[in-house]
């Protein structure tokens, strides 16, 4: 039978204080009874001793003021074994022990009781040495039994009535904080039982500063990272799919791409360039770009890692634009280009950059596309370059589209993630991968009625005395 969690919470911790609670009571009320009897004693020891040191005669007048003071009955018998003094009207010697051996005041104790005239007393016999006294006085202590035990009521009663309260009060106390913890802990374990089933939903956290809210705030840590966690599994997952699928056909384009650069290059050879020779270098320049991005495909582990050199970012950008401006034209959209107004070097890999700024561009030209067509109007897409500061260059790709949709705008350089009806979601993210190796920064905003990504670089602190040749 599985308990409720403020039943495992509550009953122990009641119980436990309970227990505490008897204990100290119970040994409040010992030490209680204990500290009267001892005081009863203590008197009784103290009047004795009195009794023996002073040297007035003892009568019954002497008896009787001892007697209020104490609460004790005192007899005084001499050496033959009359009463000479006594504190009771009358008393019949024979009630009093005669074997007893007299002790002496500081022996005291409440040990032993008789029966005198119907009632119980604790007895006691000292021997008192008074000064002056031809014969020693034996003196016979009585307290009555009842007396003692309304004062050992009286001093177990109260810690007795005490430890009760308190137990009463600290079970409702255990109780309340118990219900006001444990109530929000079935909650969070309601919610930790949704997690192991898949359900990554945030719970609603009471306004509280203890550890209970701590808590609470650990678990939708938790749930928040194993949702971030599954969605990268299930990215990774579509990634791997995705290669394993993309190698086949990758493998079918580079023989394709491999076929028709050599168709192009025989047709260059056996005709004549007039009008068209431009477009088929671009075509030429974009199957052999191609060519490079399949191999690099297919044999990721033999290809060596890319060296970054020192290049002229306006070199770099002037040998990708005439790969996209046929696109461009194709579809109606302005390019426009505004280079920096001095040279900016940076440390890169050419190919890499180049297929950065194709990604970026014709994104930019199919917004911009997408957008004249509704308009009814041409778009526009223009990329400038400058330096921003003395340690960095700024690259912007501004269009005049609508701007990505509001449910990607935060994840648009996650693998797979698109607004497009047909986009694959992952050429930004290749712009990303490709920045940062670089130890840039890449970005976007939306400026009125422009969408703008954005790319920094660090800048090479001084031109080089070599530079690549980009775009050759």
């Amino acid at each position: 039978m599985r308990w409720p969690v403020r039943n495992q919470i509550l009953l122990p911790t009641v119980g436990l204080m309970a227990v505490t609670l008897a204990g100290v009571s119970v040994l409040n009320a010992y030490v209680s009874v204990r500290a009267a009897a001892t005081r009863i004693e203590s008197q009784l020891r103290d009047l004795a001793g009195t009794l023996s040191d002073s040297n007035f005669p003892l009568t019954d007048a002497v008896l009787r003021q001892t007697r209020g003071l104490s609460g004790a009955e005192f007899v005084a018998v001499d050496a033959t074994g009359q009463i000479t003094a006594s504190s009771l009207e009358s008393i019949d010697m024979s009630s009093l022990p005669d074997t007893v051996v007299p002790r002496t005041p500081q022996r005291l104790t409440l040990d032993s009781s008789i029966a005198v005239g119907g009632v119980r007393y604790f007895h006691n016999q000292v021997r008192l040495s008074r000064a002056g006294a031809a014969r020693a006085v034996e003196l016979h202590i009585l307290y009555p039994v009842e007396t003692y035990r309304v004062a050992w009521w009286n001093a177990i009663y109260p810690p007795l009535c005490v430890g009760g309260v308190g137990l009463a009060l600290s079970a409702l106390l255990s109780a309340g904080i118990a219900a006001h913890v444990t109530r929000p802990l079935d909650r969070l374990r309601v919610q930790v039982d949704r997690i192991a089933e898949g359900e990554f939903q945030p719970v609603t956290l009471n306004r509280r500063h203890d550890e209970v809210l701590e808590l609470g705030q650990a678990i939708n840590r938790m749930s928040d990272m194993l949702s971030h966690y599954e969605d990268e599994v299930r990215r990774n997952e579509q990634l791997r799919t995705l290669g394993q699928l993309g190698g086949g056909i990758a493998h079918q384009m580079r023989n394709a791409v491999t076929g028709c650069c050599l168709a192009l290059e025989l047709h260059r050879r056996e005709c004549p360039r007039q009008g068209e020779g431009e477009s088929l270098d671009v075509a030429v320049r974009q199957l052999r770009l191609m060519e490079r991005f399949l191999r690099r495909f297919l044999t990721p582990h033999n290809q060596p890692a890319a060296t970054h050199q020192p290049l002229e970012l306006r070199a770099v950008v002037d040998g990708a634009l005439p790969l996209i401006e046929p696109m461009a034209r194709h579809v109606h959209v302005s390019l426009g280009w505004q280079p920096p107004a001095r040279p900016l070097w940076i440390s890169g890999d050419a190919d890499s950059l180049e297929q950065l700024l194709i990604n970026l561009l014709m994104n930019a030209i199919e917004a911009a596309a997408d957008e004249a067509v509704q308009a009814t109007d041409q778009g526009s897409v223009i990329l400038r370059a400058a330096a921003s500061g003395d340690k960095s260059v700024r690259l912007e790709v501004i269009d005049s589209g609508p701007g990505p949709a509001a449910e990607v705008g935060d994840r648009l350089f996650e693998p797979l993630v698109t607004g497009k009806p047909d986009g694959t979601g992952l050429g930004l993210s290749v712009a990303k991968r490709i920045v940062e190796q670089h130890r840039g920064q890449i970005g976007w905003r939306r400026d009125g009625a422009t969408t703008c990504f954005y790319v920094e670089f660090p800048l090479l602190a001084a031109e080089p005395e070599r530079a690549e040749i980009v775009g050759g």
